[in-house]
């Protein structure tokens, strides 16, 4: 019985300093910092340039290596082939928004919760998931008409205030279609786009329309790549690679440019943002009429 007694004695003083060890490591000056969350959007032009460059396009995200991907125009995909794509890029999990038409999707290493899809009174409609702890609200707005974007932003927006209210992490993320007033003096330089839009209903009193993009930034969300990108119109916009035919010099492609996907955290994301980037890269020309854009932004402790 003494014996046993010693060896039980011996037994608890190991594994307190193991424990006390681990500790000390845990609270060690040479950890790490918090790690980063890299959040991602592309709109990927019916599903990778009409799915001629999904290899090009799985290589080029996994060298980004994000951990959460929202993704638009998946033309021509279904939830298992976006899955098994995914999993080039190290993303186990997956959700797509519909089949047909012009879906929405993301993707992420960690598991994904559906919270809600909806097409109704939608020309794409939009996707709400949750993952990492954030609730992503991924949209594709109404490409021709600044009325219908009108509508359509303010149900993504009531729904954002919503899960804003309940203190949720929120990031609505996509393709707006849409301009925003801070871009305002750059755009009125664009007289060939201007008029490149007359025939359709994207104009609003025959000048670019900036009430979409009002609804929300004044919705308590951040314009993160706005605050943080230089203002150049150079390193701004998103929209169009030279993959677009009239659009093959960089001359053209500058008189054609605008900045239309964003990425939207809520304020106390925005806070621990630390870099927003647009990649431009030749691969882009080949993958998608869009630009992607990134965020970094520090996970909570």
């Amino acid at each position: 019985m003494r014996r046993k007694g010693i060896y039980l004695s011996i037994l608890l003083a190991v594994v307190f300093l193991v424990q006390t060890s681990c500790h000390v490591f845990e609270k060690s000056a040479d950890n790490p910092p918090a790690p980063l969350m890299k959040i991602m959007t592309y709109n990927v032009l019916y599903g990778f340039n009409h799915q001629k460059s999904t290899k090009e396009a799985a290589d080029w995200i996994n060298k980004q290596n994000p951990d959460v991907l929202a993704l638009e125009e998946l033309n021509g995909f279904n939830e298992k082939k976006l899955g098994e794509m995914a999993v080039q890029w190290k993303h186990n999990h997956a959700v797509i928004l519909k089949e047909q038409g012009f879906p929405v999707g993301l993707t992420s290493k960690t598991p994904i919760e559906i919270m809600e899809k909806r097409i109704e009174g939608f020309t794409h409609g939009y996707l709400h998931c949750r993952t990492a702890g954030i609730d992503f609200l991924v949209i594709h707005l109404d490409p021709h008409s600044y009325l219908k974007r009108q509508k359509e932003a303010d149900i993504i927006v009531e729904k954002a205030k919503k899960l804003l209210a309940e203190n949720k992490h929120v990031v609505v993320l996509g393709d707006f279609n849409s301009f925003s007033s801070t871009d305002k003096e750059r755009m009125d330089k664009k007289l060939e786009l201007l008029g490149s839009q007359k025939k359709g209903k994207n104009l609003n009193n025959g000048q670019f329309d900036y009430s979409v993009m009002e609804r929300f930034e004044k919705s308590g969300l951040i314009d993160i790549c706005d605050k943080l990108l230089a203002g150049t119109d150079s390193q701004r916009f998103t929209f169009p690679t030279k993959i677009v035919e009239n659009e093959k010099t960089e001359e053209d492609q500058m008189k054609f440019s605008r900045r239309i996907d964003y990425i939207f955290p809520d304020q106390n994301l925005a806070k621990k943002c630390t870099q927003v980037l647009i990649p431009r890269e030749d691969i882009q020309d080949s993958i998608s009429d869009h630009f992607p854009v990134i965020i970094t932004i520090r996970r909570s402790e």
